[in-house]
């Protein structure tokens, strides 16, 4: 991985690889989470600010808790028509038709995301650092192995997204792989499984030990 990274090290003579932020402590993670509910109550663009100025981080909870604490927040707003599963699944009905009980729903979530959500929760050093790799070093490799992505986002606005959804944007997210002229000719819509193995192992996703 270092050989890979000195790549994106604008000809600085590859002396060494840079060294990945370290993870989060679980304070910082548990800050950076306060800050992503806290976001959403100073945004001017959401809907129904009541609701999200009501909203504190709780914790991060299992799918089988889902259903009791997920449930128990949404009633605090007088939403009880709400089915939720533990697979993940929700099923309501809203017959106002306002969007109050989509703003309760994802308010909710925001309070009490799922514990799968915390190895994506990153700091900003961290961010920054992906942004780097994947503008200095994945978009390229992609594009030297006949394979181009969309404009990357500004850095301002890669963090955001980031912040916001616990997702960074990659390049091979907006890749359509049965479109790019190495596959059109042929009977083939895309890589195989195993030549998008042999590419992801030259473009790595994310630099060791971090995912995007």
């Amino acid at each position: 991985m270092a050989a890979v990274l000195c790549l994106a090290i604008a000809l600085s003579g590859c002396a060494a690889a840079p060294v990945p932020p370290p993870n989060p402590t679980d304070a910082e993670i548990d800050s950076i989470m306060v800050a992503r509910v806290e976001s959403m109550a100073a945004s001017d663009t959401e809907a129904h600010p009541e609701v999200w100025n009501a909203i504190t981080f709780g914790r991060f909870i299992a799918n089988e808790e889902a259903p009791a604490v997920l449930g128990e927040c949404m009633g605090a707003f007088g939403v009880t028509t709400v089915q939720i599963g533990t697979n993940g699944s929700m099923s309501w009905t809203d017959s106002a038709g306002d969007g109050f009980v989509e703003t309760v729903i994802s308010a909710c979530q925001f309070a009490y995301p799922s514990d799968y959500s915390r190895e994506w929760v990153q700091t900003d050093a961290q961010l920054e650092y992906l942004y780097n790799y994947v503008t200095n070093f994945l978009v390229p490799c992609l594009s030297a192995a006949g394979y181009e992505s969309e404009e990357p986002p500004t850095r301002r606005a890669f963090m955001e997204t980031a912040r916001h959804d616990l997702w960074a944007w990659s390049p091979y997210n907006s890749i359509d792989f049965a479109r790019t002229p190495r596959w059109t000719l042929t009977i083939q819509d895309g890589p195989t499984e195993m030549e998008y193995s042999m590419l992801q192992n030259r473009c790595p996703y994310g630099p060791e030990p971090m995912s995007p």
